[in-house]
C-alpha cells in the first residue's frame, strides 16, 4: 500500500472514531438518524452502462439512497468473502457506513480529497465502524464477478 492510501485510510479510521465518540456505539442506521441523514432504499437501478451503483449520498438535504437490487445481487456472492461472518445482514450496513463518511466529509470541508482518496477513506471508515478485518475494496472483485454472470 502506498503512503497516500495509508493517509486516506487514517482519515477514514479517525473519522469513524470521532463519530463513535460523538454518537456512541450505535448501529449504522441509528448513526445515520443521529447524524441527520435520511436513508431510503430504492428498487431503481442506480447504475448506468456497465457501472453498478450500490448507494449514493446527496448533501442537500442529507440523504443516502441504497439500491436494493444491486446489493442483493452482491450479497448472493459473499460466500467466499473473508469478512462474511461480520456482515450477518449482508452488505447493506457496509454501503450505508461508506456513504456516512461522505456526509462526515461534507461537514468537514477541509478534509475533502480527490474522488479516489475519498472513496478509500470511506472504505476505511466503514471498515472501522463495522469492525471488519479487511478493507471493503476487496468486494470490488466479488462485485465484478457477480454482475458479469
Amino acid at each position: 500500500m502506498n503512503v497516500a492510501k495509508d493517509l486516506d485510510g487514517d482519515l477514514g479510521r479517525a473519522a469513524a472514531c470521532e463519530v463513535r465518540r460523538l454518537y456512541g456505539d450505535l448501529e449504522v442506521d441509528a448513526l445515520a438518524e443521529r447524524m441527520g441523514v435520511a436513508v431510503e432504499t430504492s428498487d431503481r437501478d442506480g447504475g448506468y452502462g456497465t457501472v453498478v451503483v450500490f448507494a449514493d449520498y446527496t448533501p442537500r438535504p442529507p440523504r443516502i439512497r441504497l439500491y436494493r437490487r444491486a446489493i442483493e445481487v452482491l450479497d448472493g456472492h459473499l460466500a467466499g468473502y473473508p469478512d462474511r461472518d461480520r456482515l450477518p445482514e449482508g452488505t447493506r450496513p457496509l454501503f450505508l457506513a461508506h456513504e456516512l463518511f461522505h456526509h462526515w466529509e461534507a461537514l468537514h470541508p477541509g478534509s475533502r480529497r480527490s474522488r479516489e482518496q475519498s472513496e478509500h477513506a470511506a472504505g476505511s471508515f466503514a471498515m472501522t465502524l463495522l469492525g471488519l478485518t479487511r478493507h471493503p475494496e476487496q468486494l470490488d472483485r466479488l462485485a465484478r464477478g457477480a454482475f458479469q454472470s
